[in-house]
C-alpha cells in the first residue's frame, strides 16, 4: 500500500463507519465590524470588552503573539467561541455542536446578545454582510500573525481578501459510509447556496461591477490556477479521490504556528504535497503520522465550497456569505437539508443518474456556480435548480420529524422575489446614486443606507 493510499485509509477512518442520529450541526459565522464612519472597526476592542478582566462567563482562551505584543485570539463563553479572524475588523461566533437547528438558534442568539452589547458599548457596529462595506482589501486590516504574512508572501495580494470577508460556515455530521456522496453532492450544490444567500454585492464602497456575489468571486482568485477555492475541478467521490486531489496542489505552509514557513522547492517555487512527502519513504507509524501531520495542515488551506474535516468528522459547507440577522439561520437550516437529502439532491443534480452520473454534468455545474456568483437568483437557470434542490431540503429536514424546516420560509421568499440579500443591497444602493461615479454625496447617503439595513440588533 503506498503513501496516498495509507493517508486515505487513515483519513478514512476518522469518520464513524455509518450516519450517526440525529446528525449535529455546529457553526462558524464571521461578521464584519465597522466604526461610525462604516469603515473597518477594531475588533481587539470589542474583544477585550467581550473579555473584560477574565473573569465571568467569557474568559480568554488564547493570545497571540505579535511584533513584540500580544493580541486576543480566542474568548470562551459557555458554549461558543469568539474569535479574531484574518481581517482586523472581522469577529467569528464559534458554537459548539447542537443536536438540532433549534438548539443552535438559541446558542447562537444568546451569543451574539453578548456581541452586540461589546458592540454598542464600543460604538461598533456588527454587520450581517459577507464583506466590508467600504474599507477594501489590505495588508494594514490583515491581523499580523506570522501565517498569515507567509500566505501573501507566497499568494500574493489576493490573499488579501481574506481581510474583508465574512462567510456563514456549517459543520454537519458524516460518515466514511456517505463520503463521497455527500462530499459530492454539496460541493454540486454550491452554486445553490450562492443564488440563495449571497450577501456581498457592495464592498470598497460601491457595487461590484463583475460580482453579484463578491465574496465568493474575489476568494476564487486566489491561487486560482488550481481551483483551490469554490467547486472543485471535479468531483471528490472517495476518500482516495479526495487525497489524490489534495496532494497535487501546492503546499502553501508546513505549519500553523509561530514559526510558519512556506514550502518551497530547491528551485524556490512551491511544491506539491506529493512532492513534500516524496523523501519519506519509510513505510513506519512514525513516518505516516508525520504525513498525516502536515496533510492536516496542508488540507486546512484548500477552501473548497464544500470540504471533508477528518478532525470533526463532518463536512464543512463554505459557500455561504454572512446572512442579515433576521435570516441568520438559513445557511445553517439549507446546509443540514443538502446533507440530509443529499440522495435526492445528487439525483436533482445529474437527472437520477445519481453519484456515478455526476462527473457527466461537473462541467454544467460549474457553469451555474459562476452564474449565480455574477448575477444571483436573477438567472432563470439557477433559480429554477434552487427550487428544486430547496423542495428536496425541506424534504430532508421534514424527515428529521424536529419543526427545523421553519427555517428554510425566508429563503422560499428569496425565490419567489428572485432576489437574494446581494441583490437586494445592491438594488438599495442604486436606488440612492444612479449608477453615479465616483465618492458622490448620493453614493455616501447610499451606503449609509446599505450599511443601516445590514446593522445587527440585539436579539
Amino acid at each position: 500500500m503506498n503513501k496516498h493510499a495509507r493517508l486515505a485509509k487513515k483519513y478514512a477512518a476518522s469518520f464513524p463507519k455509518v450516519p450517526r442520529f440525529p446528525r449535529t450541526i455546529g457553526r462558524e459565522a464571521e461578521f464584519p465590524v465597522v466604526d461610525s464612519t462604516g469603515s473597518a472597526g477594531d475588533v481587539q476592542r470589542l474583544l477585550t470588552r467581550l473579555g473584560g478582566s477574565g473573569s465571568g462567563d467569557n474568559i480568554v482562551t488564547r493570545m497571540n503573539t505579535v511584533d513584540g505584543g500580544s493580541i486576543i485570539g480566542n474568548i470562551r463563553s459557555r458554549k461558543c467561541i469568539f474569535s479574531a479572524e484574518v481581517g482586523m475588523g472581522t469577529v467569528e461566533v464559534i458554537c459548539d455542536p447542537c443536536v438540532d437547528l433549534h438548539q443552535l438558534n438559541d446558542l447562537h442568539s444568546n451569543a451574539m446578545t453578548s456581541l452586540v452589547k461589546a458592540a454598542d458599548a464600543e460604538d461598533l457596529t456588527v454587520l450581517g454582510m459577507g464583506m466590508q462595506p467600504i474599507s477594501p482589501p489590505s495588508l494594514e486590516l490583515m491581523t499580523p500573525l506570522p501565517r498569515y504574512r507567509v500566505l501573501r508572501e507566497v499568494l500574493g495580494d489576493s490573499w488579501l481578501w481574506f481581510s474583508t470577508t465574512a462567510s456563514d460556515q456549517v459543520h454537519v455530521d458524516m460518515a466514511a459510509s456517505e463520503f463521497g456522496a455527500v462530499t459530492a453532492a454539496c460541493n454540486g450544490a454550491s452554486f445553490a447556496v450562492i443564488g440563495l444567500c449571497g450577501n456581498s454585492g457592495i464592498h470598497s464602497g460601491g457595487l461590484d461591477p463583475h460580482f453579484c456575489c463578491s465574496r465568493e468571486g474575489s476568494m476564487e482568485r486566489v491561487h486560482d490556477v488550481s481551483r483551490r477555492h469554490g467547486i472543485p475541478p471535479e468531483p471528490i467521490i472517495t476518500t482516495e479521490n479526495w487525497v489524490r486531489q489534495v496532494s497535487a496542489l501546492d503546499v502553501l505552509l508546513t505549519s500553523r504556528c509561530q514559526n510558519s514557513q512556506p514550502a518551497l522547492c530547491s528551485s524556490g517555487s512551491l511544491s506539491s504535497f506529493s512532492d513534500l512527502i516524496h523523501p519519506l519513504t519509510t513505510a513506519d507509524a512514525d513516518t505516516d503520522n508525520r504525513i498525516w501531520d502536515l496533510f492536516q495542515t496542508h488540507e486546512h488551506y484548500v477552501w473548497h465550497s464544500a470540504r471533508p474535516r477528518a478532525k470533526q468528522a463532518t463536512i464543512e459547507l463554505r459557500a455561504s456569505c454572512q446572512q442579515p440577522g433576521e435570516d441568520h439561520m438559513v445557511a445553517s437550516a439549507f446546509s443540514l437539508g443538502l446533507v440530509e437529502a443529499h440522495v435526492e439532491v445528487l439525483h436533482v443534480l445529474t437527472g437520477d443518474g445519481g453519484l456515478s452520473g455526476l462527473p457527466h454534468v461537473w462541467d454544467h455545474l460549474i457553469g451555474l456556480h459562476t452564474k449565480a456568483v455574477q448575477r444571483g437568483l436573477e438567472d432563470d437557470g439557477v433559480a429554477t435548480m434552487c427550487h428544486l434542490l430547496l423542495e428536496a431540503c425541506e424534504e430532508g429536514l421534514v424527515r428529521r420529524g424536529l419543526g427545523e424546516e421553519v427555517y428554510l420560509e425566508p429563503l422560499w421568499h428569496r425565490l419567489r422575489v428572485r432576489q437574494n440579500p446581494s441583490q437586494k443591497s445592491r438594488s438599495l444602493f442604486q436606488s440612492y446614486t444612479n449608477d453615479a461615479p465616483g465618492h458622490t454625496r448620493e453614493q455616501d447617503r447610499g451606503l449609509r443606507q446599505v450599511i443601516e439595513a445590514a446593522r445587527i440588533h440585539q436579539p
